[in-house]
């Protein structure tokens, strides 16, 4: 079962988390999702750009079970 999060980038190239948006149903897996992306927002990106200027997106980021429990 995958959970998806999503994490805001915005116009500065800082992220941060938004939230599940698909859960498993598994509150032990759902948490080690949310804990893996506050590792990912903690790096700085390129932000998104629409007809050349700076934009917040937000990028779904997809965990499967066997990403998480190994």
């Amino acid at each position: 079962i995958p959970v998806v999060v999503d994490i805001v980038i915005d116009k500065n190239g800082k992220a941060t988390l938004k939230g599940i948006s698909k859960s498993s149903n598994n509150t032990e897996i759902d948490n080690e999702a949310i804990r893996f992306a506050q590792i990912v927002c903690e790096y700085e990106f390129i932000p998104a750009s629409h007809r050349g200027e700076k934009v917040n997106a937000i990028f779904p980021v997809m965990f499967l079970r066997n990403d998480i429990l190994q």
